[in-house]
C-alpha cells in the first residue's frame, strides 16, 4: 500500500483533482433522474433518448438505457455478497445526516444502515442503497 506522501505526488500531477466517471445500466431514464435527482438530490447534467448524465456529489455518472433482457442478466448475476457497487465515502457526521435523510424521506435500504467500532474507538459505518434498475450504492464512513 502506498504511503500518503506518495499519494499526494501522484496527484500533484494532475493541474486540477480528478473527478470520478461511471457508465451503468438503468431500465428507465424516467426512474433514474427521479431516483438520483429527486431521492438523492443529484443533479442532471444532461439527458438524451438513451442515457442521463448526473453530477453524483461532484462527480459524473452515465445511465445507458439497456434492455430489458440485460437488466434482467445482471440481477441474476449479482450476488448479495459480491456485488458491483459504487458511492460515496463520507464523514461520520455526513453520514448519520444521510441516514437521517433516507429515513425521513421513507427510502428502503437495500443494506441497513450499520455501525461498528474498532478497537481503537474509531466508527465505520455502511448503508446500500438499490437504484430502480437494480444497481448499488454504497455509502460509507470510515471502512469498514
Amino acid at each position: 500500500m502506498k504511503k500518503k506522501d506518495d499519494l499526494d505526488k501522484v496527484l500533484a500531477e494532475f493541474t486540477s483533482r480528478p473527478k470520478f466517471y461511471s457508465v451503468f445500466l438503468v431500465s428507465s431514464l424516467a426512474k433514474t433522474v427521479e431516483f438520483y435527482c429527486d431521492v438523492l438530490g443529484c443533479r442532471l447534467l444532461s439527458q438524451v433518448a438513451t442515457e442521463v448524465e448526473i453530477d453524483f456529489f461532484g462527480n459524473h455518472v452515465r445511465g445507458l438505457l439497456a434492455n430489458e433482457h440485460l437488466i434482467t442478466e445482471h440481477l441474476e448475476n449479482r450476488r448479495a455478497s459480491n456485488y458491483p457497487s459504487f458511492g460515496l465515502v463520507m464523514s461520520s457526521s455526513d453520514w448519520h445526516r444521510a441516514v437521517d435523510h433516507m429515513n425521513y424521506i421513507g427510502v428502503k435500504f437495500f443494506l441497513e444502515p450499520t455501525l461498528k467500532t474498532d478497537s481503537a474507538g474509531k466508527e465505520h459505518a455502511l448503508f446500500l442503497l438499490e437504484d430502480p434498475s437494480g444497481n448499488i450504492l454504497e455509502f460509507k464512513s470510515g471502512t469498514l
